[in-house]
């Protein structure tokens, strides 16, 4: 009776250690996966505003070449407004990759060259007319081009690789913590087995 007893006892311990363990990588994997949650959200919403950068960059530049095309003022206060919404999203992206100065200075030094241009092609009251102003266009276009190709893309590639490389490793977390769960089961249940047998 007393072999018995511990054999029950045993097999209790067991399967109480069994329960532990199945919460234990139950909490893993909900904190786990709710941290990999997180982070593919501010991935894509960093890969989200590197977009609307890329739009509005490609949208202060339009309103540059309207005037080239029709000397309106206009035009000249729509680059203004847009051009303070490009800066504003360069400080946007840069909140999500605070390590990434370089890069992020240099693309803003390009932007401040725009700028530059963009007041003197405002100097031609009829651009069209001036080679010089077409000149000037077509530098403006292939600076931003530059900071499309250098900045932008290159870190839209960069964060759509970190939202592989996440989506790989909570893939990985679930599959563990579905073999420990499923492992786990199994075991409980044939210790259940075990005390029912032994008990009888």
């Amino acid at each position: 009776i007393m072999k018995t007893t511990t054999r029950v006892s045993i097999s209790t311990l067991i399967m109480f250690f069994i329960i532990i363990l199945l919460g234990a990588t139950g909490y893993f994997g909900f904190t786990s996966m709710h941290k990999k949650i997180v982070a593919l959200e501010e991935i894509s919403n960093e890969l989200d505003e590197v977009s609307h950068l890329d739009l509005s960059l490609h949208e202060s530049v339009s309103y540059l070449n309207n005037y080239l095309v029709t000397g309106d003022p206009d035009e000249c206060k729509k680059y203004k407004k847009a051009s303070a919404e490009v800066k504003e999203s360069f400080d946007r992206v840069a909140a999500y990759e605070p390590g990434d100065d370089a890069s992020l200075e240099n693309a803003k030094r390009l932007y401040a060259n725009i700028d530059k241009m963009a007041e003197e092609l405002f100097e031609y009251e009829v651009p069209l007319d001036s080679k010089d102003a077409v000149t000037l266009m077509s530098e403006i276009q292939q600076t931003a081009d530059w900071i499309s190709r250098l900045y932008i893309q290159i870190h839209q590639i960069k964060d759509r690789g970190k939202l592989d490389r996440i989506i790989k490793e909570a893939d990985a977390t679930r599959r563990w913590v579905d073999r420990v769960q499923i492992t786990g089961a199994i075991s409980a249940l044939i210790m259940g087995l075990i005390l029912i047998l032994y008990k009888r």
